[in-house]
């Protein structure tokens, strides 16, 4: 008989849980499996990179930190961004023993100041899980039981205060990487990166798709993905 059907699905979650988030086991983990290069898959194919300690590497869009585990097990400075309050609370404490890597609740937007945002309707069961449901667009997230004002800053102003290029930007911000980007685009900040790897949410918002496709040319037109 197998493990998982002797165990109850709420406990075997809480015993994952423990696993995944505790930063003494995350801290373990980064030390047995340090790695150079990082690898993503993605629509087209799988996307490989790799990486020196001397980088920079961003995660906008942390939530509980998956990819953020990834990158900082390079040994890279990593900055990771997270609006929602649950999950920012599961990403301090599962990293809170790794000095490379900087946590801000904070959400990325074109333009830095406080904006609503929209937790998941089903919040209350299970926050964390629900975590990747919310939302700053109303497309995304129609709910409005759960509004709440969260502080975002400007991409493009923390990429040039940096002051120094960056190797990796992951961006999954729930429908805002159409304004992010195109801030980016416009005031040519993007020259600050080296790779961008976006989650587009144009099949879930299909509203969206006609921008998607606009800045997908303007890619192509750049040589941005080359």
């Amino acid at each position: 008989m197998k493990f998982k059907t002797l165990v109850p699905k709420k406990i075997r979650k809480i015993l994952h849980r423990i696993y995944r988030f505790n930063p003494i086991f995350e801290w373990i983990r980064s030390c047995l499996f340090l790695r150079t290069l990082l690898q993503f898959q993605c629509r087209t194919g799988v996307f490989s990179v790799t990486i020196d300690k001397d980088d920079i590497l961003i995660d906008c869009g942390a939530n509980v930190g998956d990819v953020t585990s990834q990158m900082a097990n390079t040994g890279a400075q990593v900055y990771a961004f997270e609006p929602d309050p649950f999950a920012y609370d599961v990403l301090k404490k599962r990293f809170k023993f790794f000095k490379n890597v900087k946590i801000f609740n904070a959400g990325i937007m074109d333009q830095a100041g406080q904006f609503s945002f929209r937790l998941y309707a089903s919040n209350v069961k299970d926050p964390i899980d629900c975590s990747v449901g919310s939302s700053f667009l109303a497309e995304k997230n129609t709910d409005t039981s759960g509004i709440i004002k969260v502080d975002c800053i400007r991409l493009a102003d923390f990429l040039l205060a940096l002051g120094k290029k960056v190797k990796l930007i992951k961006m999954d911000i729930e429908g805002a990487e159409i304004a992010v980007l195109n801030d980016l685009f416009s005031n040519s900040v993007i020259d600050c990166v080296d790779y961008m790897l976006v989650e587009t949410h144009e099949r879930q918002m299909p509203v969206m798709k006609l921008e998607i496709d606009k800045i997908k040319r303007f890619i192509e037109k750049q040589s941005l993905g080359d």
